[in-house]
């Protein structure tokens, strides 16, 4: 029982800190790191094409970071 509390709590531990990862890192880091390199209106054009696969990633993390959640809750 212990071992399915530790798997539940580190998973939702890892999902929650690749979210927030991945929210700085993309804003601080990669869309400016892109704005810098390129004009404005390619640069928008690039961030425009990431922004569908970002937005999936966080959906999928937040996803399984609520399952993981709600499993272990009913677990007790």
């Amino acid at each position: 029982m212990q071992l399915m509390t530790f798997t539940f709590s580190f998973l939702y531990n890892l999902s929650l800190a690749l979210w927030t990862g991945g929210m700085a890192l993309f804003t601080f880091i990669v869309t400016p790191a892109i704005f810098r390199s390129f004009e404005r209106d390619q640069a928008g054009e690039i961030v425009g094409i990431l922004f569908p696969g970002y937005f999936t990633y966080l959906l999928a993390l937040s996803a399984l970071a609520l399952l993981v959640r709600r499993r272990a809750a009913s677990r007790g």
